[in-house]
C-alpha cells in the first residue's frame, strides 16, 4: 500500500522505543512524514510526529495523540486522507493566488487616491466572495459511504 500511495518508505513491527526514535531522526533531518498508528505501543511516537494518523479500532491513547482520526475503514482509507489534503491544498493556493493579485491590481489604485471609499469596500467584497465561493467548490466525500463532508464554513 505504501508504495500505491506514493509513500517511499514505510515499516511495521518495531518497538515503541525504535518507532519514537525514527520520528526524531526523521524530524532531525527535516523529512515530511506522518505516522500512522492504533494503539498503546504507538502513542508516543503520534504525538511527536508532525502529523499522526490514528486507526481503527484505536486504542484510547491512539485516538488522543493522533491528529487524525479515521472512524471507520483500514490503511486503504490513507488514500483518500492524502486525495483529501491535496485538493484542500489547491484550493489554498488557488485563494492565495487570486487573492494576492486582486491586492496588488487594486492596491496602487487605492493608495493613489483613485477610489472612493465605497468603492474599495466592494472591491473588497468581491474579492472576499471569489474566495468564499472557491473554497465552497470543494467537497470532501468519503468513498464507499455515500455522505459527503463539506468543508467547514
Amino acid at each position: 500500500l505504501a508504495s500505491e500511495l506514493g509513500i517511499p518508505s514505510a515499516r511495521g513491527h518495531v518497538s515503541p522505543e525504535q518507532k519514537l526514535e525514527r520520528v526524531r531522526e526523521l524530524k532531525r533531518e527535516g523529512v515530511v512524514f506522518a505516522f500512522v498508528g492504533d494503539g498503546t505501543n504507538d502513542a508516543l511516537a503520534m504525538s511527536e510526529a508532525p502529523v499522526s494518523v490514528a486507526m481503527p479500532p484505536s486504542t484510547d491513547e491512539a485516538l488522543t495523540a493522533g491528529g487524525f482520526v479515521l472512524l471507520e475503514g483500514g490503511l486503504e482509507q490513507l488514500r483518500d486522507l492524502l486525495a483529501m489534503g491535496r485538493r484542500v491544498g489547491r484550493v489554498i493556493r488557488r485563494n492565495y493566488f487570486w487573492a494576492f493579485f486582486f491586492n496588488t491590481l487594486f492596491l496602487p489604485v487605492a493608495a493613489a487616491g483613485l477610489l472612493t471609499p465605497l468603492a474599495a469596500m466592494l472591491l473588497m467584497l468581491v474579492s472576499s466572495s471569489a474566495v468564499l465561493l472557491s473554497s465552497s467548490g470543494l467537497q470532501l466525500s468519503q468513498p464507499g459511504t455515500g455522505s459527503e463532508l463539506r468543508s467547514p464554513s
